[in-house]
């Protein structure tokens, strides 16, 4: 529930949640650079800091992380054949805040965002 001021007087909204959606690719990790995959989340981080971040997303449905500070649900995607747009919700440090994606898939198991390529750990 939300508050919402309107011509001076406080109403109370219920804020229905988005509907979540899958992504067109099977769960797993996905990595910049397949040396990650033999790591665990903590040796990422370890290794690679906050910039792990960049390197990994972590998919189960319509939920995805970076395997470090942000969590995303999936709330809309729309597939032109290779071409995929997805509209995500996310979190991270306390803050909420939506995303839009265009990622170009390259086969069932990896796929670019923003010039980087994701392929699925095995």
């Amino acid at each position: 529930m939300r508050a919402v001021m309107m011509s001076g007087c406080m109403i109370l909204a219920m804020m229905a949640p988005a509907l979540a959606v899958d992504l067109p690719f099977p769960d797993g990790t996905y990595v910049t650079d397949p040396a990650l995959c033999a790591l665990s989340p903590q040796e990422r981080v370890a290794q690679h800091g906050d910039m792990v971040g960049a390197m990994v997303l972590n998919v189960k449905g319509e939920a995805i992380d970076n395997g470090y500070e942000s969590f995303c649900r999936v709330t809309r995607v729309r597939e032109s054949s290779n071409d995929i747009r997805a509209d995500l919700a996310c979190s991270s440090e306390g803050e909420q805040f939506p995303v839009a994606w265009q990622l170009t898939r390259h086969d069932q198991t990896s796929f670019t965002i923003a010039g980087r390529t994701y392929r699925r750990c095995s």
